[in-house]
Parts: C-alpha cells; sequence; structure tokens
C-alpha cells in the first residue's frame, strides 16, 4: 500500500486531483477538516475509466472555496453535506489521505477488488467508531465486512493435508 495526502489548498482546481490520481486506481481515502477525520470512502473507478481518482475528484470540487466548482450529483452532495455538518469549511481546510492499493491487487475479479476495498473502508470506519466513539460526520451510511464467495467457498473445504 502506498500511503499519500492531496492538500486542497494547494490546488487551483478540482481537476488537479487527478494528477494526484494517475494509474491509482484502487484505494481508500479519508477526507479530513482540522485533522479530524470527517468521511473515509473507497474508490470506484471503473465508473469513469478516464478519469483517475473520479471519486476524489467529484467529492473535492463539491467542498465550497473552488472557483469553479462542479456540479455533477456527487459534488452537489458533498456541497449539501459540508452545508449542513461543516457550514464554515473551506477547501483550503481539507486534506485527503490516500491509501493506495493498486499494486497490491492481484486479481482482474471486480467484484474481489470490490469486496476487498469495501472491507478496508469499513475497517477505517470501524477503528473511528472505536476511538471517537461515533463514525465520521459525513458517513451516512452504515460499513459492514463482506465475506467474498471466493473465500466463503474455499473455506467449505477442509485441507486434508492437515
Amino acid at each position: 500500500m502506498i500511503y499519500f495526502p492531496i492538500n486542497l489548498a494547494n490546488l487551483k482546481r478540482p481537476r488537479d486531483v487527478c494528477d494526484y490520481m494517475k494509474d491509482r486506481k484502487y484505494y481508500t481515502y479519508g477526507i479530513f477538516y482540522q485533522s479530524i477525520c470527517v468521511k473515509y470512502g473507497m474508490s470506484n473507478d471503473n465508473e469513469w475509466p478516464k478519469t483517475w481518482g473520479n471519486r476524489i475528484y467529484r467529492q473535492a470540487g463539491g467542498i465550497p472555496g473552488w472557483i469553479n466548482m462542479l456540479h455533477d450529483t456527487s459534488a452537489k452532495e458533498t456541497t449539501d453535506l459540508f452545508s449542513q455538518f461543516l457550514p464554515h469549511a473551506h477547501k483550503n481546510d481539507i486534506i485527503f489521505i490516500v491509501n493506495d492499493y493498486t499494486q497490491d491487487i492481484v486479481t482482474d475479479y471486480q467484484k474481489e477488488i470490490t469486496t476487498f476495498l469495501l472491507n478496508r473502508e469499513n475497517e477505517l470506519v470501524k477503528e473511528h467508531e472505536k476511538t471517537y466513539g461515533e463514525k465520521p460526520i459525513l458517513n451516512k451510511e452504515d460499513t459492514k465486512e463482506i465475506i467474498s464467495a471466493y473465500r466463503s467457498f474455499n473455506n467449505l473445504f477442509e485441507d486434508k493435508n492437515d
């Protein structure tokens, strides 16, 4: 895993996020405001294959403070959440922390990749809950561990070599 920050204060436009995310397809991320994580998420870059880091790009683009904010559904949802829960936040106060697993993924099976990333996101949210007593303020959906069909299938059989 490669771990790195994207400080929105250093960017002039939301699209600049994509430069940081070039060739990074499988990742989780945290959105940090004043050193506290306000949301965890994961990639789904098969949605917009020509826009590296599309989840981060679209959510970052909805955070107030850009000269040209984005207005797609994901950006609009982010704008609404910030307006409701973090009304004084500005893009210059936000850092995305990215955990890039692209080099670690050895399968092309999308369902397994999605399960892996959902489980990493779930671990981040659960650790936050353990530390702070609640999930991050902008994580509205509940997360849970997902047992992959492949792992479940393999666990059905006893290894006779033991």
